[in-house]
């Protein structure tokens, strides 16, 4: 799976988790997930399960709290997808 895969998948579990008043509004990885997309840690969280069992990935509970931005989490999911982790 490639980046562009990778943030593909991402963006479609980040929508379903958008008020409904974002979810049709464009989002760029520079957006931060709690004040641009007004998400709360248990919808990141809910976001990053769904995406490791999609996956099929192994995330680390202490590194969700590092995700902040829609390409924090492409590239950490894209890190664990090629076997590299980025710390």
């Amino acid at each position: 799976m490639n980046q562009e895969e990778i943030r593909r998948t991402v963006l479609e579990n980040i929508r379903k988790y958008l008020p409904a008043s974002r979810r049709t509004r464009p989002v760029c990885n520079e957006h931060n997930l709690y004040l641009d997309l007004n998400l709360s840690p248990l919808d990141v969280n809910n976001v990053l399960c769904s995406i490791e069992g999609r996956l099929n990935l192994g995330l680390k509970d202490e590194d969700s709290g590092r995700m902040r931005t829609i390409g924090d989490v492409v590239d950490y999911i894209s890190s664990l997808a090629s076997g590299r982790v980025i710390r």
